[in-house]
């Protein structure tokens, strides 16, 4: 299996089809890289994610990883508490957001205690002069690559960390079924703060060289 978490045998093919377009994996690898040099360098430590599924959400979680950043997917549909209370428990140091959870995430910004550096997706449309992302994969697999919190429904909200070793040994055992495979198609269907939908609709795809369609809603 490949080690590169985004496969690069393909690039001319359509990675993501989406009602704002079609993106191949060259593309792909560009936005990522546009969005990694927004807080390259910077030395954060954890990256949070607070917004509904879009290709962006995908170039900035991607870019997070590229940065040697824990990525932090929060449910954009969770209450404000719930939010706040995962944005304390985690303190990331950037927060990304899109420009539909400004309203939410001000009343959020009054209740919690940390204070991470805030980007709206849309202040950032895509260059498609970036050159492509050269980022493979981490040097080490243990470290930890995204927490996944919990829905609260027994108390608090739960952060559950995957390194990269949970997340290839995953991509292995769907990959040896012949689950995924590159003449495939993959929807991305389910929102993108769940594990399923994250690893299983996108990341394993993504690695596999699939076409992933995006469905605008439910």
């Amino acid at each position: 299996m490949t080690k590169a978490i985004i496969n690069r045998s393909y690039p001319e093919k359509k990675a993501l089809i989406t009602d704002q377009g079609d993106i191949t994996y060259t593309q792909l690898l560009r936005h990522v890289q546009q969005y990694a040099g927004l807080f390259s360098g910077k030395g954060y430590a954890r990256v949070a994610l607070y917004a509904e599924n879009s290709p962006a959400w995908i170039y900035a979680f991607y870019a997070a990883l590229q940065n040697n950043c824990i990525a932090i997917p929060i449910d954009f549909l969770a209450s404000t508490e719930d939010v706040a209370y995962i944005l304390d428990d985690c303190t990331p140091d950037l927060l990304f957001i899109s420009r539909a959870m400004q309203e939410s995430y001000a009343e959020i910004a009054q209740k919690i205690n940390c204070a991470p550096e805030v980007l709206v997706f849309e202040d950032y449309p895509v260059d498609e002069t970036t050159p492509e992302s050269q980022w493979i994969g981490p040097d080490n697999d243990d470290t930890t690559a995204v927490i996944i919190y919990t829905s609260g429904t027994t108390g608090s909200p739960k952060g559950v960390m995957l390194s990269y070793t949970n997340i290839r040994c995953n991509m292995e055992a769907v990959i040896d079924c012949k689950i995924y495979e590159p003449d495939r198609q993959v929807m991305i269907f389910l929102p993108l703060h769940h594990v399923f939908p994250l690893v299983g609709s996108m990341m394993i795809s993504f690695h596999v060289g699939t076409t992933v369609p995006m469905a605008p809603s439910m």
